[in-house]
């Protein structure tokens, strides 16, 4: 049994059945027949993280774990920034972002990176247009931290910034 299999079926049950439960289970289960297995760990992590049960403290423990055995993960380098993104550490995530892209992301990562950013960017708007200028810049920020490279993201989070009341007083 190759351990890709624990990999995609995790995947298909938490992706498209929303069952996350079961699919940690199934990586967990995993990890038993191969306890050093970075790529287990990073899939884990993805499951504990941002898309699916939200356990930030467990995924990053899982991902520095993973760090240790492969420190040139790029996908584990750039899900370690997105949870950082979650519980508001700026400049870590931003450091493990930028050392993903260091390591040249695979096309897929990238892509993930471009659309968490594009997310980010479409909640602020909406937060935005509905007066919630705080917690759009913090969309913003977390749009800005996904994809430095676009001028037009830090545009949008000034423009935000001189909305807010503190800055307008």
């Amino acid at each position: 049994w190759d351990m890709r299999n624990h990999h995609r079926y995790a995947r298909l049950l938490c992706a498209k059945d929303k069952r996350c439960r079961d699919a940690q289970q199934v990586l967990k289960d995993a990890l038993k027949l191969e306890p050093g297995n970075a790529t287990t760990m990073y899939e884990l992590a993805r499951v504990n993280s941002v898309d699916a049960l939200k356990d930030y403290p467990a995924a990053l423990q899982l991902l520095d774990d993973a760090l240790r055995i492969d420190s040139a993960c790029a996908e584990c380098w750039l899900e370690r920034g997105v949870v950082l993104l979650q519980t508001d550490d700026v400049p870590a995530a931003e450091a493990s972002i930028a050392r993903a892209r260091g390591l040249s992301m695979p096309p897929w990562c990238a892509a993930r990176a471009d659309s968490m950013s594009a997310f980010n960017l479409k909640q602020a708007r909406s937060l935005e247009a509905s007066g919630g200028y705080e917690d759009a810049d913090r969309s913003y920020l977390r749009a800005c931290v996904l994809k430095p490279s676009d001028p037009a993201l830090r545009f949008w989070k000034a423009k935000n910034l001189m909305r807010m009341e503190k800055w307008n007083a």
